[in-house]
């Protein structure tokens, strides 16, 4: 057709277009149907609707309308509610090809309406108008009969299909920039362009090669504009599960009607709600000219090829449907099923394992005399030979950190039957809060135990006293009126500290009685008058000879020891030094530890 002839139809089919509206192409592939929806404004839903052959409806003579529905393969249905009329069009040939148009009839007055180019292809279809922006990627897709699947098919660009340049072929699918790939399972193959420049705009065809006869093969045209093209999608393959939806986003950049249409089947709009009997819902935010399609419930079926069409304009969308939604949930309940149950089998079959070599184990010793009645894990660990000091470290090292703690708190255990007999007392049976308020309230510092173990241990039981936020509290108490050291019970009832402090207070006061009970003090001797005056304090000379030395008195008997005089603080005193010689010494004798320790000093005190 001619340019100049096209643009007139064009612009003279704008007439009425804002009352009544469809798409602008739909191609269909010979022998198939195709439905096409037809939009009116509310004041028409009374008047008759017809649909004719023609590029304008003036002069047209209607093959159907709402008064008489249907004459043989095309038919018409009102939907007043929806303000939408649609024809279906069965079985088509090669001469259905055309200019369509749908209107309303108007008494009186002049008919609105709009028209639709549609195509039946003998071999090969496509889309009609494709615009992409400058820099971006496009695929379009070629569909074919199923006689084709074999046959080479390629991707050409010119205004004559006999005279068009071949670019890429699925023999070489890939050449520079531009991509080709057959899908023979749904006879389409598709044709990839990337990096689009101003100068790919132009008629391209997808053709079939025919040995021996004519090329099949449908035609569309590409233009690549600067900025945003008048329709496009933010993706144009689509993937979603069984059972679940998919959303598409349409954007346009004119105000005529929007559609969502199936390549071989019908369109849909805002107002339809449904697409070949499936549900589809359609929102047109007009401010931000977005067209949202949601299909919901997906099935197999659903996957193929889709276009938005404004009216002019078609972007190809590919959705694929794959197995999944509700029966890979299923799917995937059944194998953790499996999994767990495996996994539990496997568990039984090695707890078997551990009971049967324990038991075996057992019956050994027992027929052995060795451990008779009790298997242990020393019995496991075939460590019978280990000392009883080994076994109970081990038992101790088994509790846990958690463990430790209970048992420090249980008493003495000298020996691993001890200590094994405290943890079954411990452990026998449950206990009350109460009793282990009432072990903790009872419970002193013992001899020996410092103050770091005392705490230790109280905390120990506090644990399980369940004292809350005063735990710290209850063991600051128990350490001021429980400790065996009265200095400490002194300093902590006189000032009130919080438990570190007085932790802190303890160790120091405790720290310096242990230091000062291993130095004692000098023993206080009955010297002869002749010597010291019962006033005058000991001479520079005994000073310095015992100052760094502390006695501590003794209580026992003093005896005399040698032939100076002096007197020991034990019964039993060596033999005086040799080099008394009539000068006074005097003797200090003290225990440390199991040794019996003597000093000797001489005296440089005149006789007065």
């Amino acid at each position: 057709m001619d340019p100049l002839m096209l643009l007139f139809l064009l612009i003279a089919g704008r007439t009425g277009a804002d009352s009544v509206s469809t798409v602008g192409w739909v191609t269909v592939q010979r022998g198939g149907s195709v439905t096409i929806p037809c939009f009116y404004d509310e004041r028409y839903k009374a008047h008759v609707k017809s649909w004719c052959k023609g590029s304008y409806w003036k002069p047209c003579t209607p093959l159907v309308h709402t008064d008489s529905r249907q004459e043989g393969n095309v038919s018409i249905r009102d939907d007043p509610d929806q303000r939408v009329f649609t024809v279906t069009m069965n079985n088509l040939t090669a001469g259905d090809s055309g200019w369509y148009s749908c209107f309303v009839n108007i008494s009186g007055a002049s008919d609105v309406g709009d028209r639709v180019y549609l195509s039946v292809t003998e071999g090969v279809s496509t889309l009609r108008q494709v615009s992409v922006q400058r820099g971006g990627t496009v695929t379009i897709p070629c569909f074919y009969d199923v006689g084709y699947k074999t046959h080479m098919k390629y991707w050409c660009r010119g205004n004559k299909s006999d005279s068009c340049t071949p670019i890429v072929d699925t023999d070489s699918p890939q050449e520079g920039k531009v991509s080709v790939r057959d899908n023979p399972d749904q006879r389409v193959f598709t044709v990839t362009i990337n990096n689009l420049t101003a100068g790919d705009s132009d008629k391209y065809w997808c053709r079939v090669k025919i040995s021996g006869g004519s090329d099949v093969e449908g035609r569309v045209n590409l233009s690549v504009t600067d900025g945003p093209p008048g329709l496009s999608v933010d993706k144009q393959e689509v993937t979603g599960l069984e059972g679940d939806s998919v959303s598409v986003l349409c954007r346009y950049g004119n105000n005529r009607h929007r559609m969502w249409c199936k390549i071989g089947g019908s369109c849909a709009s805002e107002r339809s709600g449904s697409l070949d009997g499936r549900p589809v819902l359609i929102r047109d935010d007009r401010v931000n000219r977005v067209f949202s399609v949601t299909v919901r419930g997906l099935e197999r079926k659903d996957t193929g090829w889709y276009w938005c069409d404004n009216g002019y304009l078609q972007i190809p969308v590919d959705i694929t449907v794959k197995q999944g939604g509700d029966n890979e949930k299923l799917s995937s309940l059944v194998q953790l099923v499996l999994y767990v149950g495996l996994g539990l089998l496997v568990l039984l079959l090695v707890i078997i394992i551990i009971t049967w070599k324990v038991w075996d184990k057992h019956k050994k010793n027992v027929a052995g005399g060795q451990n008779v009645g009790r298997t242990t894990y020393s019995d496991v660990l075939g460590q019978h030979e280990v000392s009883d000091a080994r076994k109970k470290a081990i038992l101790i090292h088994c509790l846990g950190t958690e463990g430790r703690q209970i048992f420090r708190t249980l008493g003495p255990a000298e020996m691993y039957e001890d200590a094994v007999s405290l943890l079954g007392s411990h452990f026998a049976a449950p206990q009350s809060v109460i009793l282990w308020q009432i072990l903790f309230r009872r419970r002193r510092q013992q001899p020996g135990e410092s103050v770091h173990q005392y705490v230790a241990n109280l905390r120990g039981l506090a644990s399980l006293c369940k004292f809350g936020g005063m735990q710290d509290e209850f063991i600051r108490g128990q350490l001021a009126e429980h400790s065996n050291h009265p200095k400490i019970r002194e300093r902590l009832l006189t000032a009130a500290h919080d438990l570190a402090i007085a932790i802190q207070v303890a160790f120091k006061i405790e720290t310096a009685a242990e230091f000062t009970s291993k130095l004692p003090y000098p023993a206080v001797t009955s010297l002869p008058a002749q010597y010291v005056s019962a006033s005058q304090p000991p001479s520079s000379g005994l000073s310095e000879v015992g100052s760094d030395v502390h006695y501590t008195p003794r209580k026992q008997q003093r005896q005399r020891c040698g032939n100076c005089g002096s007197f020991s603080n034990v019964s039993t005193c060596p033999s005086d030094p040799p080099g008394c010689r009539g000068i006074p010494v005097f003797t200090s004798c003290f225990e440390v530890s199991s040794l019996v320790l003597c000093i000797y000093v001489q005296s440089e005190l005149a006789i007065s």
